[in-house]
Protein backbone atom coordinates (compact mmCIF):
# COMPACT_ATOMS: atom_id res chain seq x y z
CA UNK A 1 0.00 0.00 0.00
CA UNK A 2 2.89 2.41 0.59
CA UNK A 3 6.03 3.64 -1.12
CA UNK A 4 8.80 5.26 0.84
CA UNK A 5 8.67 9.04 0.31
CA UNK A 6 11.75 10.66 -1.16
CA UNK A 7 11.52 13.63 1.17
CA UNK A 8 9.48 14.57 4.20
CA UNK A 9 8.79 17.71 6.22
CA UNK A 10 8.35 17.01 9.92
CA UNK A 11 6.67 19.83 11.81
CA UNK A 12 7.56 19.66 15.49
CA UNK A 13 10.90 18.80 17.06
CA UNK A 14 9.60 17.28 20.28
CA UNK A 15 9.56 13.68 21.46
CA UNK A 16 7.70 12.24 18.47
CA UNK A 17 9.10 14.62 15.87
CA UNK A 18 12.69 13.89 16.81
CA UNK A 19 12.07 10.13 16.79
CA UNK A 20 10.51 10.42 13.33
CA UNK A 21 13.45 12.47 12.04
CA UNK A 22 15.93 9.85 13.21
CA UNK A 23 14.04 6.97 11.63
CA UNK A 24 13.34 8.65 8.29
CA UNK A 25 16.97 9.71 7.99
CA UNK A 26 18.10 6.18 8.81
CA UNK A 27 15.87 5.01 5.95
CA UNK A 28 17.61 7.43 3.54
CA UNK A 29 14.62 9.77 3.26
CA UNK A 30 15.53 13.45 2.93
CA UNK A 31 14.33 15.07 6.17
CA UNK A 32 13.26 18.70 6.52
CA UNK A 33 12.51 19.66 10.12
CA UNK A 34 10.51 22.72 11.17
CA UNK A 35 10.60 23.29 14.92
CA UNK A 36 10.37 26.10 17.42
CA UNK A 37 13.82 25.23 18.73
CA UNK A 38 16.81 23.53 17.12
CA UNK A 39 17.19 20.72 19.63
CA UNK A 40 17.92 17.64 17.51
CA UNK A 41 21.46 16.67 16.45
CA UNK A 42 22.04 17.63 12.80
CA UNK A 43 22.88 14.09 11.73
CA UNK A 44 19.20 13.18 12.04
CA UNK A 45 17.95 15.56 9.35
CA UNK A 46 19.14 17.31 6.19
CA UNK A 47 17.53 20.72 6.60
CA UNK A 48 16.55 22.46 9.84
CA UNK A 49 14.26 25.48 10.04
CA UNK A 50 13.47 27.32 13.23
CA UNK A 51 9.97 28.73 13.29
CA UNK A 52 6.29 27.97 13.62
CA UNK A 53 3.53 26.59 11.44
CA UNK A 54 2.63 30.03 10.14
CA UNK A 55 6.11 30.86 8.84
CA UNK A 56 5.00 31.43 5.27
CA UNK A 57 8.46 32.11 3.89
CA UNK A 58 9.89 28.80 5.06
CA UNK A 59 6.83 26.81 3.99
CA UNK A 60 6.77 28.27 0.48
CA UNK A 61 10.43 27.34 0.11
CA UNK A 62 10.18 23.80 1.51
CA UNK A 63 6.79 22.44 0.43
CA UNK A 64 7.68 22.25 -3.31
CA UNK A 65 10.55 19.93 -2.34
CA UNK A 66 8.70 17.36 -0.20
CA UNK A 67 6.29 14.50 -0.79
CA UNK A 68 4.86 14.19 2.73
CA UNK A 69 4.30 16.47 5.70
CA UNK A 70 3.91 15.03 9.18
CA UNK A 71 2.29 17.55 11.53
CA UNK A 72 3.52 16.48 14.95
CA UNK A 73 3.50 19.90 16.61
CA UNK A 74 1.42 20.79 19.65
CA UNK A 75 2.02 23.76 21.91
CA UNK A 76 -0.28 22.57 24.70
CA UNK A 77 -1.07 19.63 26.97
CA UNK A 78 -4.48 18.78 28.48
CA UNK A 79 -3.47 20.53 31.69
CA UNK A 80 -2.24 23.71 30.03
CA UNK A 81 -5.61 24.60 28.49
CA UNK A 82 -7.84 23.07 31.19
CA UNK A 83 -8.96 26.50 32.44
CA UNK A 84 -8.12 28.66 29.42
CA UNK A 85 -9.73 27.17 26.28
CA UNK A 86 -8.61 30.08 24.10
CA UNK A 87 -5.03 28.79 24.37
CA UNK A 88 -6.00 25.91 22.07
CA UNK A 89 -7.19 28.35 19.40
CA UNK A 90 -4.19 30.65 19.69
CA UNK A 91 -1.48 28.00 20.01
CA UNK A 92 -2.70 25.08 17.87
CA UNK A 93 -5.82 25.73 15.79
CA UNK A 94 -4.96 29.12 14.30
CA UNK A 95 -1.34 28.17 13.41
CA UNK A 96 -2.60 25.02 11.68
CA UNK A 97 -5.11 27.02 9.64
CA UNK A 98 -2.40 29.46 8.58
CA UNK A 99 -0.36 26.43 7.53
CA UNK A 100 -3.31 25.25 5.40
CA UNK A 101 -3.40 28.68 3.74
CA UNK A 102 -0.02 27.77 2.28
CA UNK A 103 -0.43 24.01 1.87
CA UNK A 104 -3.47 24.36 -0.39
CA UNK A 105 -1.14 25.60 -3.11
CA UNK A 106 0.70 22.25 -3.16
CA UNK A 107 -1.76 19.48 -3.92
CA UNK A 108 1.03 16.96 -4.49
CA UNK A 109 1.84 16.89 -0.75
CA UNK A 110 0.42 14.19 1.50
CA UNK A 111 -0.42 15.44 5.02
CA UNK A 112 -0.29 13.22 8.09
CA UNK A 113 -1.66 14.83 11.26
CA UNK A 114 -1.04 13.41 14.72
CA UNK A 115 -4.24 13.84 16.71
CA UNK A 116 -5.05 12.17 20.05
CA UNK A 117 -6.85 8.86 20.43
CA UNK A 118 -6.67 9.22 24.19
CA UNK A 119 -8.72 12.42 24.32
CA UNK A 120 -11.03 12.83 21.31
CA UNK A 121 -13.42 9.97 22.19
CA UNK A 122 -14.06 10.91 25.81
CA UNK A 123 -15.32 8.08 27.99
CA UNK A 124 -15.96 4.80 26.20
CA UNK A 125 -16.92 1.27 27.12
CA UNK A 126 -14.35 -1.15 28.48
CA UNK A 127 -13.75 -2.62 25.03
CA UNK A 128 -11.51 -1.21 22.28
CA UNK A 129 -13.01 1.80 20.47
CA UNK A 130 -13.09 2.08 16.68
CA UNK A 131 -12.67 5.20 14.57
CA UNK A 132 -16.42 5.27 13.87
CA UNK A 133 -17.21 5.81 17.56
CA UNK A 134 -18.77 9.05 18.74
CA UNK A 135 -16.37 11.95 19.21
CA UNK A 136 -16.97 13.46 22.66
CA UNK A 137 -13.82 15.00 24.20
CA UNK A 138 -13.82 15.92 27.89
CA UNK A 139 -10.90 18.35 27.72
CA UNK A 140 -10.32 21.53 25.71
CA UNK A 141 -7.13 19.87 24.47
CA UNK A 142 -9.18 17.05 22.95
CA UNK A 143 -11.70 19.54 21.56
CA UNK A 144 -8.84 21.37 19.87
CA UNK A 145 -7.71 18.16 18.22
CA UNK A 146 -11.25 17.50 16.98
CA UNK A 147 -11.48 21.02 15.57
CA UNK A 148 -8.25 20.58 13.63
CA UNK A 149 -9.39 17.20 12.33
CA UNK A 150 -12.59 18.81 11.03
CA UNK A 151 -10.72 21.57 9.24
CA UNK A 152 -8.37 19.00 7.69
CA UNK A 153 -11.27 16.92 6.43
CA UNK A 154 -12.75 20.03 4.79
CA UNK A 155 -9.34 20.89 3.35
CA UNK A 156 -9.08 17.42 1.83
CA UNK A 157 -12.60 17.66 0.37
CA UNK A 158 -11.61 20.86 -1.41
CA UNK A 159 -8.04 20.12 -2.46
CA UNK A 160 -7.68 16.32 -2.61
CA UNK A 161 -4.08 16.40 -1.48
CA UNK A 162 -4.51 13.37 0.73
CA UNK A 163 -4.94 13.78 4.49
CA UNK A 164 -4.41 11.05 7.06
CA UNK A 165 -5.31 11.51 10.71
CA UNK A 166 -3.51 9.30 13.20
CA UNK A 167 -5.08 9.05 16.65
CA UNK A 168 -2.40 7.57 18.90
CA UNK A 169 -2.86 6.36 22.44
CA UNK A 170 -0.51 7.38 25.27
CA UNK A 171 2.99 7.36 23.80
CA UNK A 172 6.08 6.78 25.93
CA UNK A 173 9.65 5.63 25.63
CA UNK A 174 13.32 6.62 25.61
CA UNK A 175 13.90 10.28 24.79
CA UNK A 176 10.61 11.52 26.24
CA UNK A 177 11.18 14.74 28.20
CA UNK A 178 9.39 15.40 31.45
CA UNK A 179 6.54 17.91 31.39
CA UNK A 180 4.53 18.57 34.51
CA UNK A 181 1.06 17.04 34.19
CA UNK A 182 1.74 15.19 30.94
CA UNK A 183 3.05 11.70 30.17
CA UNK A 184 2.10 9.46 33.06
CA UNK A 185 4.85 6.87 32.54
CA UNK A 186 7.56 9.50 32.25
CA UNK A 187 6.15 11.20 35.34
CA UNK A 188 6.09 7.99 37.37
CA UNK A 189 9.72 7.27 36.54
CA UNK A 190 10.71 10.83 37.45
CA UNK A 191 9.11 10.55 40.89
CA UNK A 192 10.75 7.18 41.48
CA UNK A 193 14.09 8.58 40.40
CA UNK A 194 13.77 11.58 42.73
CA UNK A 195 12.00 9.81 45.59
CA UNK A 196 9.05 12.22 45.52
CA UNK A 197 5.33 11.58 45.82
CA UNK A 198 3.15 11.53 42.71
CA UNK A 199 -0.47 12.66 42.68
CA UNK A 200 -2.86 10.07 41.25
CA UNK A 201 -6.17 11.59 40.22
CA UNK A 202 -8.93 9.16 41.19
CA UNK A 203 -8.64 5.73 42.76
CA UNK A 204 -6.25 4.33 40.15
CA UNK A 205 -8.92 2.38 38.27
CA UNK A 206 -8.79 4.57 35.14
CA UNK A 207 -7.83 2.47 32.12
CA UNK A 208 -5.46 3.59 29.38
CA UNK A 209 -3.76 2.16 26.30
CA UNK A 210 0.03 2.75 26.17
CA UNK A 211 2.11 2.72 22.97
CA UNK A 212 5.91 2.55 22.73
CA UNK A 213 7.55 5.28 20.68
CA UNK A 214 9.12 2.90 18.15
CA UNK A 215 5.69 1.45 17.38
CA UNK A 216 4.32 4.95 16.86
CA UNK A 217 7.14 5.78 14.47
CA UNK A 218 6.51 2.54 12.58
CA UNK A 219 2.86 3.52 12.17
CA UNK A 220 3.85 6.88 10.68
CA UNK A 221 6.28 5.21 8.30
CA UNK A 222 3.59 2.75 7.21
CA UNK A 223 1.36 5.68 6.21
CA UNK A 224 3.92 8.09 4.73
CA UNK A 225 4.08 7.68 0.98
CA UNK A 226 0.60 6.14 0.72
CA UNK A 227 -0.69 6.69 -2.79
CA UNK A 228 -4.14 8.01 -1.99
CA UNK A 229 -5.99 11.33 -2.13
CA UNK A 230 -8.60 10.08 0.34
CA UNK A 231 -9.25 11.35 3.86
CA UNK A 232 -8.38 8.58 6.32
CA UNK A 233 -8.53 8.30 10.10
CA UNK A 234 -6.62 5.59 11.96
CA UNK A 235 -6.33 4.69 15.62
CA UNK A 236 -2.79 3.79 16.67
CA UNK A 237 -2.63 1.91 19.95
CA UNK A 238 -1.54 -1.30 21.60
CA UNK A 239 -5.13 -2.51 21.99
CA UNK A 240 -4.41 -3.47 25.60
CA UNK A 241 -5.78 -1.48 28.53
CA UNK A 242 -4.08 -1.11 31.89
CA UNK A 243 -5.48 0.55 34.97
CA UNK A 244 -3.26 3.16 36.61
CA UNK A 245 -2.79 0.85 39.58
CA UNK A 246 -1.67 -1.96 37.28
CA UNK A 247 0.65 0.42 35.42
CA UNK A 248 2.22 1.46 38.73
CA UNK A 249 3.01 -2.18 39.47
CA UNK A 250 4.68 -2.59 36.07
CA UNK A 251 6.66 0.64 36.51
CA UNK A 252 7.83 -0.49 39.95
CA UNK A 253 8.92 -3.83 38.51
CA UNK A 254 10.90 -2.13 35.72
CA UNK A 255 12.63 0.28 38.10
CA UNK A 256 13.03 -2.06 41.05
CA UNK A 257 11.67 0.67 43.32
CA UNK A 258 8.38 1.71 44.90
CA UNK A 259 6.44 4.74 43.69
CA UNK A 260 5.37 7.05 46.51
CA UNK A 261 1.86 8.18 45.60
CA UNK A 262 -1.00 10.30 46.88
CA UNK A 263 -4.53 9.71 45.60
CA UNK A 264 -6.65 12.77 44.80
CA UNK A 265 -10.28 13.27 43.75
CA UNK A 266 -10.99 12.49 40.10
CA UNK A 267 -10.99 15.51 37.77
CA UNK A 268 -13.90 16.17 35.41
CA UNK A 269 -11.60 16.15 32.37
CA UNK A 270 -10.08 12.74 33.12
CA UNK A 271 -11.24 9.91 30.86
CA UNK A 272 -12.15 6.83 32.89
CA UNK A 273 -11.46 4.25 30.18
CA UNK A 274 -10.01 4.33 26.66
CA UNK A 275 -8.53 1.45 24.66
CA UNK A 276 -8.00 1.86 20.93
CA UNK A 277 -8.95 -0.66 18.26
CA UNK A 278 -6.21 -0.40 15.61
CA UNK A 279 -7.60 -3.02 13.23
CA UNK A 280 -8.20 -0.44 10.50
CA UNK A 281 -4.56 0.65 10.15
CA UNK A 282 -3.44 -2.99 10.40
CA UNK A 283 -5.69 -3.88 7.46
CA UNK A 284 -4.64 -0.79 5.50
CA UNK A 285 -0.86 -0.80 5.91
CA UNK A 286 0.03 -3.98 7.76
CA UNK A 287 1.17 -2.08 10.85
CA UNK A 288 1.15 -3.91 14.18
CA UNK A 289 2.51 -2.86 17.59
CA UNK A 290 5.55 -4.98 18.43
CA UNK A 291 6.79 -3.81 21.83
CA UNK A 292 5.12 -5.09 24.98
CA UNK A 293 4.51 -2.79 27.94
CA UNK A 294 7.09 -4.70 29.97
CA UNK A 295 9.73 -4.40 27.27
CA UNK A 296 8.98 -0.75 26.66
CA UNK A 297 9.13 0.13 30.35
CA UNK A 298 12.45 -1.67 30.77
CA UNK A 299 13.96 0.24 27.82
CA UNK A 300 12.58 3.54 29.09
CA UNK A 301 13.93 3.07 32.62
CA UNK A 302 17.36 2.15 31.28
CA UNK A 303 17.40 5.32 29.15
CA UNK A 304 16.35 7.51 32.08
CA UNK A 305 18.93 5.89 34.36
CA UNK A 306 21.68 6.52 31.80
CA UNK A 307 20.71 10.09 30.95
CA UNK A 308 19.61 11.68 34.22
Amino acid sequence: MTDRPGSVLIIGGGFIGSALARRFRKNDVIVHLLAREAAIPHKHFDHMYTGGLSNIGILNRVLPEVDTVIHAASATTPGVSSRIPSIEAESNIEPTLRFLDVLQQFNHVQLVYLSSGGTVYGNTSDGPVQESAEISPLSYYGAGKVAIETFLQTYNNNHHGGVTILRPSNIYGPGQPYYRGFGVIRTMFKHIREGTAMEIWGDGSAIRDYLYIDDMVDACLSIAGTNTSDYNVFNVGSGIGYSLNSLIEHVETASGATLDKTYRQTRATDVSSIILDSTKIADFSGWQPLVSLEGGLDATWKWISANE
